[in-house]
């Protein structure tokens, strides 16, 4: 690494986790979250096990892929801490020219590929996808410590169904914006000019056939091919052939101010190449990219992004989704099984429900009317018992959660607020 002091950095706080419940996030987010969001208590996503892919198992992933068909857009930041780190895998992603000075940035080829992929449904499945940080012989990341948001969030089953896929979608926002804003205000930091950046990102339209026509393939090594030498010396200027120690810069001054990074993140402005983004939507679409930038339009100068929510918002909205996770009924309601629940024994006669053969029931939330129709979920008999204790509306109170059935299954209140959030059980007012 080129001249900075990145060794000044106390890594143990960033090669390690975050910890929150069972989850482990990345060591940066420690600062980047208000200090509540680590006493939050976090869906555990008992079903989705990284060690032991589900997918896999009912034969909806491949195993040389699984769910990192994906290609994470990681913060220049966190690239810098990286490279502090010796981690060979992001060298070499960026020695492949995948990094513009934001951090990983796909280019227009890549993206139409991906999209394409996943428009017909290969998502998971298609080896050519793979992530270039996917170990393939362990099938663990080989940068887990500086993952995304995208990857850090992702759970392939949510033990709190839609509500929580909602949540972890409402952190993915949060922390993606999070990461774009302290990006944009490092490179201000270590001397680049931000709009100026965004004006040449802007500036590619004009040329936009031919800085993508040297990618347009469909062959399966389209994808490992960075941005071309020449848009990177153009994007990077002065930083060209300095990108280390451009990435390690802006570590550091993130890293300064590490405890300022929330209000940081409120604060500062973010730019988006507007005319740029267009373009690159319409070719991803397969639509008509026409090269040429209306000088009259004012979205096409470099823009503070408005459309977005703010952080402050959207850390309201995470509380939200969060609360609706562990809603149980309060003092004037009551809870009641769903009228259209209904409950079959688990036959483990497919691959799903021979997954699932350490539990008795299959659940359904209406009648199944063919006999492949998928399940909502399988339950253990013990659990069962439980939901039927709700057969008619009844008050949740310490005497009922002292019940036999409940002793048996452990963690009483989390089952009841997964079974609300998944359809199971329904809040009803008490009758005045």
């Amino acid at each position: 690494m080129n001249g900075s002091n990145i060794s000044a950095i106390p890594h143990d706080l960033l090669s390690t986790s975050f910890d929150v419940g069972n989850h482990r996030f990345p060591g940066y987010w420690r600062f980047l979250l208000p200090k509540e969001f680590a006493s939050l208590k976090l869906p555990e996503e008992k079903i989705a096990d990284c060690t032991a892919c589900p997918m896999v198992s009912v034969g909806a992933y491949d195993a040389r892929c699984r769910c990192c068909t994906h290609i994470p857009q990681i913060a220049n930041y966190q690239l810098g801490t990286a490279l502090s780190e010796r981690n060979d895998a992001i060298q070499k992603m960026i020695q492949q020219g995948y990094a513009l000075p934001e951090g990983i940035d796909l280019h227009p080829e890549q993206q139409r590929l991906f999209h394409s992929a996943y428009s017909q449904g290969r998502f998971g499945l298609d080896e050519s996808l793979r992530c270039p940080l996917m170990d393939v012989d362990t099938g663990m990341c080989d940068a887990y410590m500086y993952r995304t948001s995208v990857c850090s969030t992702f759970f392939c089953s949510n033990d709190h169904g839609d509500s929580g896929a909602r949540f972890w979608d409402g952190l993915k926002q949060l922390i993606s914006q999070i990461d774009l804003v302290v990006a944009q205000w490092a490179m201000a930091e270590v001397g680049m000019d931000v709009p100026a950046y965004m004006d040449r990102k802007n500036s590619l339209v004009s040329q936009f056939d031919r800085s993508v026509s040297g990618f347009r393939s469909d062959s399966p090594g389209a994808i490992a091919r960075g941005w071309p030498k020449e848009i990177r010396s153009f994007m990077f200027g002065e930083w060209f052939g300095r990108e280390d120690t451009f990435f390690e810069k802006c570590s550091q001054v993130v890293w300064q101010h590490k405890n300022e990074l929330w209000t940081i993140a409120e604060n500062a402005v973010l730019y988006e190449a507007s005319a740029y983004e267009r373009a690159v939507e319409a070719y991803v679409q397969g639509n008509t990219v026409t090269g040429e930038r209306d000088v009259n339009n004012a979205t096409d100068a470099p823009q503070v992004e408005a459309d977005d929510a703010g952080i402050g918002e959207l850390w309201e909205e995470l509380l939200d989704a969060y609360e609706n996770l562990w809603r149980l009924p309060g003092s004037d309601e009551l809870l009641v099984l769903n009228p259209d629940v209904v409950f079959l024994e688990n036959a483990c006669d497919d691959k799903v429900s021979r997954f699932f053969s350490s539990k008795e029931f299959c659940v359904f939330l209406s009648k199944p009317e063919n006999e492949g129709e998928a399940a909502i979920l399988y339950i253990s008999a013990d659990e069962v018992s439980v939901l039927h204790l709700f057969d008619k509306p009844t008050a949740l109170t310490d005497e009922l959660l002292k019940q036999s059935p409940f002793q048996n299954i452990g963690k009483a209140r989390a089952f009841l607020a997964q079974s609300v959030c998944n359809g199971l059980l329904e809040i009803r007012a008490a009758q005045q």
